[in-house]
């Protein structure tokens, strides 16, 4: 099921009081997201940052970050009074965020606010601690010494905690006992807050994508609580660093400095370290990107003390072996694979063996390197909703991208129509005829004529004569499919003079067609023989995919040989119960069928419950139909409900098809 949503990083958010948090306004952002048809939000690490203030330098993995916890939250609940917060000074702007001032004075305020917490604890406090007793301790305690030692990296502590010697650690926890609380009381206020958030978003159907960076920071929690699973000397200092080999983006590569795993060490234990990671991200966030995922076939190594990247060398990752132990102990976690940037076969082939969707970025396009094709964004945004003028504009307004890829020719498509065709076999027959443009054509029914572009063509050598776009009374029944090949040079000239022409309306079958047939040029048709549908209408969306039912439909969705490239959601087989009947239907998997489905598409996640019966119409994702109620001929959007007992639609193929739109609820009499 293709689905959308939107980048937001929490500290991104509008806030009084210095950056971004998980309150009213996070609430308020969920909102829009469900208003506009999202869903998903994707967010950047939620872990506490540290020095330079990136998410993906971190003192713990597992810890929230504290700024995120919203104050005003904080008061409802009585743990801090308005006179203690309201009146700070962030020294922020709206477009900045002032970490110094930050870390200078939003510590004391959730200091007076966790006071007020441990001086009478919460009943479910014991048991989050509990809980998160695998890393919460740890981390606490490290924090507790940072501060004692004024921010100083572990490194630099003395040699007995560096090396977490059993009785400086107990005697450490006993000295810095009330800043270990006050650390502990810092997460717990995070992570209610944070499910609470969480819970309010998946209400409103919003799944949150989280962010895992590959690599932790060598001052971490993460690298001074499991020095085995790291490549470190004796000394515990790294042996090589992480980073990036120089490339378009940098002559001297990126150093990152962070500490590179002991990969072989991981495998002796099961990679136990990453199984444990992996099963609280999933714990916290409905999808989890991982971040570099390239790192996990090979990854950039430098020599710890270099100042540039320039030095280093490629070592072979895990590999398959660490994902098939995550899946062994935690089944199929929903997980993107970050696969940006230019990926070698090792990366491919371990991407593929995994399964996970990989992610593309509109402006870089789907990378060339890798064979793929690019997706533009419109660059100019006009008045009335429109982003481009007409379809040809939608070209003239990429031209940049084709000139700088420097094609011979050119494949434009619509992309509301179902077909099947290999064009490699239409582009042989433009250059065969030396077109300068070749028009996919087929013959439409006469009644239909006047909703396409209608051509004559010579009956010698299929060159065409005229061209009108939709003409009232077609002197033919040959249609314009929106398939065209271009030759690259006269498509430039072409949308670069209609740029220019104030009258046009910048289509193609309008403007660029007809001035192309009136200056002479070779302009010749391609007959297509098989399946065409325009699904431009509901009209049309219906009966087209009532086509795709039956023993043998015309357009086979099985065919092997010419596969649907589309993006399937692992959901569980289809059940049918034991009342469940189908009849001549294509079902997705998650779907539940109680009651009766004849001759319709029922997609994903889908329910008919008992006694229902949906007959002649197309369910998409989530649509749910009630006991007793009865459907035919009807589109139902996606997670929309059909009350108990309604009746919708008629088997009179002379009314218009029922249509209810995304999230909407019928119920009788409406």
């Amino acid at each position: 099921m293709r689905a959308s949503g939107i980048l937001m990083p929490i500290s991104s958010l509008p806030s009084p009081y210095g950056i971004g948090t998980m309150g009213q306004q996070a609430r308020q952002f969920v909102d829009f997201l469900s208003q506009a048809g999202q869903a998903y939000w994707q967010i950047l690490p939620v872990c506490p940052t540290s020095y330079g203030d990136s998410p993906y330098q971190s003192f713990s993995t597992y810890a929230g970050n504290p700024y995120f916890i919203d104050l005003d939250t904080l008061a409802a609940q009585g743990l801090l009074k308005p006179k203690e917060y309201k009146h700070i000074d962030w020294q922020c702007t709206p477009e900045q965020i002032n970490y110094g001032a930050l870390y200078e004075k939003r510590y004391a305020v959730l200091r007076t606010a966790c006071e007020r917490l441990l001086a009478a604890p919460p009943a479910d406090y014991r048991d989050f601690v509990r809980k998160n007793r695998f890393w919460l301790p740890d981390y606490a305690l490290f924090m507790a010494l940072k501060d004692a030692h004024g921010g100083a990296c572990w490194q630099e502590w003395e040699h007995p905690l560096r090396k977490r010697e059993p009785d400086a650690l107990k005697a450490a926890r006993r000295t810095y006992a009330k800043d270990i609380a006050f650390w502990q009381a810092v997460q717990y206020l995070f992570y209610t807050q944070w499910q609470a958030l969480k819970e309010y978003a998946n209400s409103k159907h919003i799944q949150i994508i989280g962010d895992l960076p590959i690599y932790v920071a060598l001052d971490s929690v993460d690298v001074w609580s499991s020095p085995q699973d790291f490549q470190l000397d004796a000394d515990l200092n790294p042996t090589e660093v992480a980073g990036c080999p120089p490339d378009g983006f940098s002559a001297t590569g990126q150093l990152w400095g962070n500490p590179l795993y002991d990969w072989d060490a991981m495998a002796q234990n099961g990679y136990a370290w990453w199984v444990r990671r992996i099963r609280h991200m999933c714990s916290i966030y409905d999808v989890v990107r991982i971040d570099h995922f390239r790192g996990f076939a090979g990854y950039y190594a430098i020599p710890y003390g270099n100042k540039t990247a320039e030095g280093g060398r490629w070592r072979t990752g895990p590999g398959y072996a660490l994902f098939a132990a995550i899946k062994k102990k935690l089944g199929e976690p929903r997980i993107i694979a970050e696969d940006l940037g230019f990926l070698t076969d090792d990366v491919n082939a371990l991407l593929r063996k995994c399964g996970y969707p990989g992610m593309k970025v509109l402006e870089f396009g789907f990378d060339s390197r890798d064979g793929g094709v690019s997706i533009l964004p419109p660059y100019e945004t006009q008045t009335g909703g429109a982003w481009y003028a007409g379809t040809a504009d939608a070209i003239t307004q990429n031209l940049d991208y084709i000139k700088a890829n420097d094609p011979k020719y050119v494949l434009i498509l619509s992309g509301d129509h179902l077909y099947r065709m290999d064009y490699r076999k239409m582009l042989k027959t433009h250059i065969e005829n030396n077109a300068d443009l070749t028009v996919s054509v087929m013959p439409v029914p006469w009644e239909e004529a006047s909703r396409f572009g209608i051509l004559t063509t010579d009956p010698e050598d299929g060159r065409i004569t005229k061209f009108t776009e939709k003409p009232d009374k077609p002197d033919s029944n040959l249609a314009s499919m929106g398939i065209y090949i271009f030759s690259a040079d006269v498509l430039i000239e072409a949308l670069e003079e209609d740029a220019l022409d104030q009258r046009s309306s910048h289509d193609f079958g309008k403007d660029i067609i007809p001035k192309l047939l009136g200056e002479g040029k070779r302009l010749y048709s391609y007959e297509f023989h098989g399946f065409w549908k325009d699904v431009g209408t509901i009209a049309s969306f219906h009966e087209t995919s009532m086509d795709l039912l039956g023993n043998n439909p015309e357009f086979d969705l099985f065919d092997k040989h010419f596969p649907i490239m589309s993006n399937i959601t692992t959901r569980p087989p289809h059940y049918i119960g034991p009342d469940g009947r189908l009849d001549d239907c294509l079902v997705s998997n998650g779907c539940k069928i109680y009651g009766t489905a004849r001759h319709s598409i029922l997609s994903t996640d889908v329910i008919i419950e008992e006694r229902a019966v949906v007959e002649d119409s197309v369910l998409l994702p989530g649509a749910h139909v009630k006991s007793g109620a009865h459907i035919c001929r009807a589109i139902l959007g996606e997670n929309s409900t059909v009350e108990e007992g309604v009746k919708l639609g008629s088997v009179d193929t002379t009314k218009d098809t029922a249509v209810v739109g995304n999230d909407v609820v019928i119920g009788k009499g409406e």
